[in-house]
């Protein structure tokens, strides 16, 4: 699966992705022209990216409209992935899971009318767990699913967003409650558990209220009774990026997708492979540099540069970790 989700695009996919970057490069400057003109002309529209499926195509879809400025700054290097394309992710990965899980299983867990087997809250959920009661949003939550839903559920994905300390920029993290299997896992890349003795002083500090909520929904029904001994927390991803990139919003969707098609998250289980951070600065450094029209010779250059240096810094590392040296920041051993 890793090398599947970390692989090249096809060159259909690359071509049409080319072709967006190159719609949003010519909207963007005339953008700027018209700004720079002061010429009171309205500002073209960005051209349209994706949509998610409609309420009407799929029961757990929204109809999120996403632009092509929203949708390709995941592939800027210097940006995260803005929240509402994280959200986007969850509802295909939730949609195709089910549709996925329909066709395999024969039970329709994907039309409308129909009770998923995957389902997501936006990130709006934990802002506003966060500032009202625990029965307030349990309240929220019952409009779109309902208990007896909530119960045939494989896994409830609820992103996590938070500011760590010293940054500006939010980080995502995900939190994947399965009622089948009676377990919730707190997964985040950045080495946050979600509880108030986190490693990571600034994270989101999140499960206390996020089991409030819990048992505050689960409550509402009393032939299923939310019992805190028969359920498992898991907090054990670790730090799998580095820091000071913004590539969480990827980590969160790869474990949201690893999930849902029965793969567990993290590197033992093959959910990443073991160079992953060289492949998704790979991936991004492509797709940034063919924006920008550079030439295909320059960018093989640059892609062999970094090649060499990340097998140097990988080598680096093992020469450290065998000798007893301290542990560097800025590379993390994936392994």
């Amino acid at each position: 699966m890793a090398d599947k989700i970390f692989s090249e695009p096809d060159p259909e996919a690359a071509q049409m992705l080319n072709k967006k970057i190159k719609h949003l490069n010519d909207v963007n400057q005339r953008r700027h022209q018209i700004k720079k003109a002061n010429s009171g002309e309205d500002m073209p529209d960005y051209p349209p990216f994706s949509r998610t499926p409609l309420p009407t195509e799929s029961n757990i879809g929204i109809g999120t409209k996403i632009n092509a400025r929203q949708g390709l700054r995941v592939l800027d290097q210097k940006a995260g992935t803005p929240s509402i394309c994280t959200d986007a992710y969850l509802q295909y990965i939730c949609d195709y899971a089910n549709l996925w899980h329909s066709k395999n299983s024969s039970i329709d867990c994907r039309s409308l009318g129909t009770d998923p087997k995957f389902f997501y809250l936006q990130q709006d959920f934990h802002k506003e767990l966060i500032a009202r009661s625990s029965g307030d949003m349990a309240e929220q939550t019952s409009k779109r699913l309902s208990i007896k839903q909530f119960w045939k559920l494989r896994y409830l994905f609820i992103p996590i967003s938070f500011v760590p300390r010293y940054q500006e920029a939010a980080h995502v993290a995900v939190c994947a409650v399965s009622p089948e299997a009676r377990s919730v896992d707190y997964i985040c890349s950045g080495a946050d558990t979600g509880l108030p003795d986190s490693p990571r002083s600034d994270g989101a500090h999140c499960l206390p209220q996020l089991f409030a909520w819990l048992a505050e929904f689960i409550g509402k029904d009393s032939e299923t009774p939310f019992i805190p001994s028969e359920w498992t927390l898991r907090t054990g991803a670790g730090r799998l990026q580095n820091l000071w990139r913004g590539d969480c919003g990827i980590y969160t969707v790869t474990h949201a997708m690893a999930l849902a098609f029965g793969y567990g998250y993290g590197i033992p289980v093959g959910a990443f492979p073991t160079d992953h951070q060289h492949r998704i600065i790979k991936r991004r450094k492509r797709s940034e540099v063919s924006g920008r029209g550079v030439s295909l010779e320059k960018f093989v250059e640059w892609v062999e540069e970094m090649d060499e240096g990340w097998e140097r810094r990988k080598k680096r590392e093992e020469r450290r970790g065998s000798g007893g040296g301290k542990e560097r920041v800025e590379w993390v051993d994936p392994s």
